[in-house]
C-alpha cells in the first residue's frame, strides 16, 4: 500500500508530532505502508528539535523541454485539433521555458492564452497553420503574461477577464482594493501560491519597513566567533514607539535586496526574475512604490501587508520573522 502526500512542506504546520508518526506509520500500524511526500523544500527545512527518521531521499531533476510539452498536451481541449495545440504549447515553451519550468505556472498561462490564440482561427481571420500571423496576434498577450510569470496576479478565468478588458463596472471589488486588507481566503492563497523568493522578498520589505535602517546591521551582518549568531537585547536609551503602531517606513529598493539575500540563505544571483517579483509584489498591493521615477533602483517601497500575514508566510519557509523585528527584541 502506498499514500502520497503532495505539498508536504504544509505538514510543517502542524505539531511535530504528526510529521514523525507519518514518518513511522508502518512501525506504528504495523501495516505494509509506503509514505511518499513531495515538496519542493530540501529534507533539511523540515527538521524538528526532537529530531526526525531520516527517509529516503529521491531528487527529481527539473523537466527537459520534451517533457513539459508532453505533460502541457494533456491538458489539450477535445475541442481543439492535436497538431493545432502542439504547435500553440511549442510557441508557449519558446517564450516561458527560460524564465519558468513550473509546470503548474505553465499549465497556467497555456489555459490562460488559448483563448487569444484561438480566436483568429474560429472567426475565419487566419488559417491554423499560419503561424506566423498567429504569433503577431497573441504576442501582447503573451508579453504582458511574462511580466508576472513568477507570480501569478490571478487564476485562469480572472487572467482572461483582464485581458479581454472587461469594463470597470463589471469587476467586483475585493479586499485587494484596500492596500493591506487581506481576509482569510486571502491568507490561504498567498502561502500556496507565492513563489519562494517572492516570499522571501515580502519578509524582507515588511522587516525594511517596521526596522529602523541603523539596526539592520545588528540583525543582518554575520557574525564569527564567540557569540557568533546570537542576538542580545539591548535596553533602550528611553521609551520607544512600537513601529507595529506607528505603521510602515519607506525604504530603498537596494536595502530590500539586501536584507533578503541575507535571511534566504541560499546563493541567488541579483536576476532580472528577483526585480519581477518585486514589481508583482507592487502589482498585488503587498508593496506600494512611493514617487514617480521611473528608475527601479532609485523607487522607494512600503510594505502594506499586516505583521499576522508576514508571520503566516514566513511560517510556510521556517522563517521566524519575530527574531529580526526590532520591537521583539
Amino acid at each position: 500500500m502506498e499514500a502520497v502526500l503532495e505539498g508536504a512542506e504544509r505538514l510543517r504546520d502542524l505539531d511535530e508530532g504528526v510529521l514523525s508518526s507519518l514518518l513511522r506509520l508502518q512501525e506504528l500500524t504495523g501495516c505494509p505502508v509506503c509514505l511518499l511526500l513531495t515538496s519542493n523544500l530540501v529534507w533539511d527545512k523540515f527538521q524538528t528539535p526532537g529530531g526526525l527518521p531520516q527517509p529516503l531521499l529521491v531528487h527529481f531533476p527539473q523537466y527537459s523541454r520534451e517533457a513539459l510539452q508532453s505533460i502541457l498536451a494533456l491538458d489539450r481541449p477535445s475541442d481543439v485539433d492535436e497538431q493545432f495545440y502542439s504547435g500553440y504549447l511549442n510557441l508557449i515553451l519558446s517564450v516561458f521555458v527560460v524564465p519558468c519550468r513550473n509546470v503548474r505556472e505553465l499549465r497556467h498561462l497555456a489555459r490562460a492564452s488559448l483563448a487569444h490564440y484561438r480566436a483568429p482561427v474560429l472567426s475565419g481571420e487566419v488559417a491554423p497553420t499560419d503561424l506566423r500571423r498567429l504569433w503577431r496576434h497573441v504576442e501582447p498577450h503573451l508579453r504582458t503574461a511574462l511580466r508576472s510569470v513568477y507570480l501569478r496576479e490571478a487564476d485562469s478565468a480572472q487572467w482572461l477577464r483582464t485581458q479581454t478588458q472587461l469594463p470597470a463596472a463589471a469587476v467586483q471589488p475585493s479586499s485587494h482594493d484596500q492596500p493591506g486588507m487581506l481576509d482569510a481566503a486571502d491568507h490561504q492563497r498567498l502561502n500556496t501560491e507565492l513563489p519562494f523568493y517572492s516570499k522571501f522578498l515580502l519578509i524582507a520589505a515588511y522587516l525594511a519597513s517596521y526596522n529602523p535602517a541603523k539596526s539592520d546591521r545588528r540583525f543582518f551582518v554575520k557574525r564569527t566567533g564567540k557569540g557568533a549568531g546570537r542576538l542580545k537585547a539591548r535596553p533602550a536609551a528611553g521609551a520607544r514607539v512600537s513601529a507595529l503602531l506607528t505603521g510602515p517606513r519607506a525604504f530603498p529598493l537596494d536595502r530590500l535586496l539586501a536584507i533578503f539575500y541575507v535571511i534566504v540563505e541560499d546563493r541567488v544571483a541579483p536576476t532580472a526574475s528577483i526585480y519581477s517579483q518585486v514589481s508583482s509584489l507592487v502589482t498585488l498591493r503587498m508593496l506600494t512604490r512611493l514617487g514617480g521615477s521611473d528608475n527601479l533602483d532609485s523607487a522607494k517601497y512600503k510594505c502594506l501587508v499586516n505583521f499576522d500575514t508576514v508571520k503566516s508566510i514566513a511560517k510556510t519557509v521556517n522563517f521566524e520573522v519575530e527574531r529580526y523585528l526590532y520591537d521583539f527584541v
